[in-house]
């Protein structure tokens, strides 16, 4: 429905309940990633990571953020980080993956 200062509002109220559900967090960073307040999405998300480190889910969704800032390094970080925390997690490898290959970067070819 797009109404993302409502959405906000209650998600923020929601975290200011229960800071430790990674939900929300995703949901908020999603939300200011709607509307291209990017560095808004990644300080919810990381916010989200603070409170639950562990949440694959959290580290693939800041690594989308951090795409749209153009903070490759970045990028590469968290989602190297899900990946770990969850090996089969595919929306991160597939990102990781396409995010290599846009960039030339990690070449598939193998030593002999």
């Amino acid at each position: 429905m797009k109404q993302f200062p409502e959405a906000i509002t209650h998600l923020t109220q929601a975290l200011t309940i229960n800071s430790k559900q990674p939900e929300a967090h995703i949901v908020l960073g999603l939300t200011y990633l709607q509307k291209d307040q990017f560095d808004d999405a990644a300080r919810a998300l990381e916010e989200g990571i603070s409170q639950n480190p562990k949440s694959a889910d959290l580290h693939f969704n800041l690594g989308t953020v951090y795409d749209k800032l153009n903070r490759f390094d970045d990028v590469v970080r968290v989602m190297e980080t899900a990946i770990k925390l969850d090996p089969h997690h595919a929306d991160a490898l597939n990102y990781l993956g396409y995010s290599y290959a846009e960039r030339g970067s990690r070449s598939t070819k193998r030593s002999p």
